[in-house]
């Protein structure tokens, strides 16, 4: 009864304050909050991702089969799991641990991976 009214009228509050608010920051009630990519930009990047995906394959990916063979499948998701690539790849190796760093360095050593592009030390 009264609960689900007093609810109501909760939500339509809030909601009415959300529309407002996004009112004063200048978003439409129609027009996506997003605007879609123009041609150029959804070319670029797509560009990018083909280049991460052939680095990824070249670089880390042989890395990540070494760390396997050496420490297991779960060291090496620790140490060089797909997202830990994809930081790399996104120009964040700084975040990285630096047993991380260390193993990864020279598991590319050993394989004969020049690293330089993905790390700045």
């Amino acid at each position: 009864g009264n609960y689900k009214a007093f609810q109501f009228h909760g939500f339509k509050k809030e909601l009415n304050r959300i529309v407002q608010e996004a009112g004063m920051q200048g978003l439409s009630k129609t027009d996506p909050a997003r605007k879609p990519l123009s041609r150029e930009e959804s070319r670029q990047q797509r560009l990018q991702r083909n280049k991460d995906e052939e680095n990824k394959n070249k670089f880390f990916k042989p890395i990540q089969k070494e760390i396997i063979s050496e420490h297991g499948e779960h060291a090496a998701t620790l140490i060089l799991g797909n997202r830990v690539i994809s930081m790399i790849l996104a120009g964040e190796a700084d975040q990285l641990k630096p047993y991380q760093l260390k193993l990864i360095k020279e598991q590319g050593r050993k394989l004969g991976l020049d690293l330089s592009p993905f790390f700045q030390s």
